[in-house]
């Protein structure tokens, strides 16, 4: 395993919420070389921090789409947040899952 996939996966866990969104960002980035991260992600999309929780939910469409369909409830709930950049994100991995 690369061991900065490695490293985001702990950052998940940080309590700092800027390290869990910078490590959910990083690992969307990484698509399907970070199918170990998916666990770790299904646990993230319940986190406290909106950012956190729909920033899990799209980098895993761009891991496995496979599994991805268990992010659907967050996708939805990011595509009407008041944040323009997580809901274009969220809209963007919705599409991504219906094409």
């Amino acid at each position: 395993m690369d061991p900065e996939i490695g490293s985001r996966i702990r950052e998940l866990c940080d309590q700092n919420t800027v390290t869990r969104r910078r490590a959910v960002a990083s690992l969307r980035h990484f698509g399907s070389t970070a199918r170990r991260a998916v666990s770790a992600l299904i646990d993230a999309m319940r986190d406290e921090d909106e950012q956190v929780r729909i920033g899990a939910a799209v980098a895993l469409v761009s891991i496995d789409e496979g599994v991805a369909q268990i992010a659907m409830p967050r996708l939805m709930e990011g595509s009407g947040s008041r944040d323009a950049g997580l809901r274009t994100a969220a809209k963007a991995a919705l599409r991504r899952l219906r094409a």
